[in-house]
């Protein structure tokens, strides 16, 4: 199944607030205030169940509503180490994580490099990350 749209797609056209497929035109301002966000209370947040918000998502993005939320975090994140001075706590609070460890830890699973290390290779121009 081809997606209508792909998740990076997707982050990048809320920042610029271009988004035009009604669910995710729901979804998008629960995503952006609190990305942190679990799926049912984001399917509660648009009044929809989770299986229904779930199945959507999945027609939609061709990734289940898991992978949305956490590539959703994993995106929100690069965007603010890269584009922002926030301390690193900070970063992690606003991407659902209590500590930095655990954003990190995240990261490594997923970009293989801490959050220190990613914002470190954006700063000294290293865009392989």
């Amino acid at each position: 199944m081809n997606p209508v749209i792909t998740i990076t797609q997707l982050y990048f056209d809320a920042k610029e607030k271009t988004i035009t497929i009604p669910i995710l035109k729901d979804l998008v301002p629960h995503l952006a205030r609190s990305p942190g966000i679990t799926g049912k209370a984001l399917a509660k947040a648009v009044g929809e169940s989770r299986t229904a918000l779930s199945y959507a998502v999945q027609l939609l993005t061709g990734e289940p509503l898991s992978e949305l939320l956490k590539q959703w975090r994993l995106l929100h994140a690069m965007y603010l180490l890269s584009c922002t001075r926030l301390p690193y706590q900070e970063v992690a609070k606003q991407c659902g994580y209590r500590t930095i460890d655990g954003l990190s830890k995240f990261m490594l699973r997923n970009l293989k490099c801490t959050a220190y290390e990613y914002r470190e290779q954006r700063i000294h121009g290293n865009r392989n990350v």
